[in-house]
């Protein structure tokens, strides 16, 4: 459970907001959140547990340039945990593009999103389990 808090207490107000900024404050922004991830990835292999890691998935209703940003975060965390031995797990192509897959918002997954997550994540804890 620690490796859980200090994830959250790690991305305490770093986020790819959805308000206006200037490009230098969004840049700074997405090297904030990879070094974030950087130190977590770091204490997870230090534990010694395995670890699955999930990339950020795509919302609805936001900008091209939102989600480029998500997919260059998603991409820099991927590297990261190649290079430590971990797995990632992107959903990006299971999520993006399919509305059934949200809530009305956008944001939240449905029944049907979230199930599809749970998969995702069941199949990634049984391969590092295995060490494979």
């Amino acid at each position: 459970m620690p490796v859980i808090k200090t994830l959250w207490e790690m991305m305490e107000g770093c986020g790819c907001g959805g308000a206006r900024r200037g490009e230098r404050r969004r840049q700074g922004e997405v090297g904030e959140l990879v070094t974030r991830y950087k130190a977590l990835l770091e204490k997870v292999k230090e534990s010694g547990r395995k670890g699955v890691i999930c990339g950020v998935i795509p919302r609805e209703y936001v900008g091209q340039e939102w989600l480029s940003r998500a997919l260059s975060l998603n991409s820099k965390i991927e590297e990261l945990c190649k290079g430590m031995g971990l797995r990632f797990v992107d959903g990006w192509d299971t999520f993006y593009g399919k509305h059934s897959m949200y809530t009305r918002d956008g944001v939240h997954l449905s029944k049907m999103g979230t199930e599809a997550y749970g998969d995702q994540l069941e199949k990634a804890v049984r391969l590092a389990s295995q060490g494979n």
